[in-house]
């Protein structure tokens, strides 16, 4: 009787464990994107700001000052590795560029983060034509 109970106990922390890594990945997410939207509104070295998404297969993220990361300089940008587990769907645009003073974002739609190894978990992001994030 103790093991089942101790099984079924595991099975459902672990199911818990996993959502709240999905979560944390994506509260880091929202996280850069904020922080991105922020320096283009307060108009940091007069560009805009953005947040380029695992360009080199590197599971990272990017933030970087300008239109995009390509044309962006290389001291302005600051990495931030995330856990190759979680995927964003695909249509995910790659850069995400928030607008001088405005915040406008280039981008409007929802972001789906996967959990790869738990493949109903998924967590949302959605941002605007205003550049809001949720």
């Amino acid at each position: 009787m103790l093991s089942i109970i101790a099984s079924v106990t595991l099975f459902f922390s672990m199911g818990f464990y996993s959502q709240n890594l999905l979560l944390a990945e994506r509260s880091q997410f929202v996280s850069l994107l904020q922080t991105a939207r922020a320096e283009a509104m307060q108009n940091i070295d007069n560009k805009p700001h953005g947040l380029a998404i695992d360009t080199n297969g590197d599971s990272e993220y990017i933030l970087f000052s300008g239109s995009n990361l390509i044309t962006s300089e290389s001291e302005n940008r600051i990495s931030i590795p995330y856990d190759p587990r979680f995927q964003l769907a695909s249509g995910t645009p790659s850069e995400i560029v928030f607008s001088q003073l405005s915040g406008e974002s280039n981008y409007e739609g929802e972001i789906l983060m996967i959990d790869s190894l738990r493949p109903q978990s998924i967590a949302t992001v959605t941002i605007n034509y205003e550049g809001a994030i949720y």
